[in-house]
């Protein structure tokens, strides 16, 4: 997977870190990034070293809810000609379908999941890199940016039935109610945002059906490619799954519209297969659990449907070397904090 994002990001960055008393410039030497990356907002970097900035600013700061505050700084105007796009279409549903196509121009490290079951939208964010970190206060800046863009495409009408977040509750549970409006379900088995489907129908205020088609050929020529690709589809469908049961290939070939053979033919392709891709997903899935949750290990092992916490434990130390306790306890949060200090 492609480890990159928009410099556009760190839209507010500087002003955010300042607001908490703290020197912009000194927390991006830090992690080893350069100041011009705030005044170039379609450069790319890494995101593991952006996930690596907010954790450092959060801990030098004494701020929790870093995050989920610089989040709200920020809206749909950092997507640039995407946001524009998104303006323009003719519906929130419409918006939000060319929100999750074009996503990775943007963000090349998380998909955009959107699904619709009893009357009712989730639009969800993962990341889909491995990352041996928090990912906890890039989850809270995605969710607090994803609650301003939907304000501005429904131009401020949607009610959400509940928000969620992978990560164990913070300390800083009341800044959540003041940035979102309401408390998240923590240690949920997905980030992302619930709300009513008719918030789709709702059309766009001053939208402009010639912008959107010169927009959307614009980004369709700056597709860079990799989101069509067949290894990436099936990782996304198997991750968007995996909380409800895991997937097999016959339903993901049934949802790509291909015979079984053909899918595995194109995955040996690209030197992978479907068993590879599912560890993957397991194993991605189970390193971020066991950093930024408080579930227990056999409830991690059910979320991943595994059979049950032995299979669990053996799969996990053939991926990583160590078993789940073992990885969890080297990933507490006070050591966590003693390398953060080093940085």
């Amino acid at each position: 997977m492609v480890n990159l994002i928009r410099a556009a990001a760190l839209n507010n960055f500087y002003e955010v870190v300042e607001e908490f008393g703290g020197d912009p410039i000194r927390l991006l030497n830090r992690v080893g990034l350069s100041a011009s990356l705030l005044k170039n907002p379609d450069m790319l970097f890494q995101y593991s070293d952006f996930v690596a900035l907010l954790n450092l600013a959060s801990f030098s700061l004494k701020h929790e809810d870093f995050g989920l505050h610089l989040g709200s700084k920020q809206g749909i105007e950092i997507f640039g000609s995407m946001g524009y796009l998104l303006k323009n279409c003719k519906t929130v549903g419409d918006a939000l379908v060319n929100f999750r196509r074009f996503f990775h121009i943007h963000h090349a490290s998380a998909d955009i999941g959107l699904a619709i079951e009893n009357k009712e939208v989730t639009l969800s964010f993962a990341i889909n890199i491995k990352l041996h970190d928090s990912t906890a206060q890039a989850v809270d800046l995605a969710l607090s940016m994803g609650v301003n863009m939907l304000k501005t495409l429904s131009s401020s009408k949607v009610l959400f039935s509940s928000m969620h977040v992978q990560h164990a509750e913070l300390s800083t549970k009341r800044n959540y109610r003041d940035h979102l409006g309401m408390l998240p379900k923590f240690n949920s088995t997905f980030n992302g945002l619930v709300f009513d489907a008719e918030i789709l129908n709702l059309p766009i205020s001053a939208a402009d059906p010639t912008l959107l088609a010169i927009l959307t050929s614009q980004l369709d020529n700056s597709n860079i490619g990799y989101i069509d690709e067949i290894p990436k589809f099936v990782e996304s469908i198997i991750q968007q799954n995996i909380a409800r049961e895991l997937i097999s290939i016959k339903e993901v070939a049934h949802l790509m519209a291909l015979s079984v053979r053909n899918l595995q033919r194109y995955l040996k392709k690209e030197s992978t297969s479907f068993r590879k891709i599912v560890d993957n997903v397991r194993n991605k899935l189970a390193i971020q659990y066991l950093i930024d949750s408080t579930l227990n290990l056999n409830h991690i092992s059910d979320v991943l449907a595994f059979s049950n916490y032995s299979e669990f434990s053996r799969s996990f130390k053939r991926w990583n070397k160590v078993t789940p306790k073992e990885y969890r306890n080297f990933h507490s949060p006070r050591k966590r904090f003693t390398r953060l200090k080093d940085m």
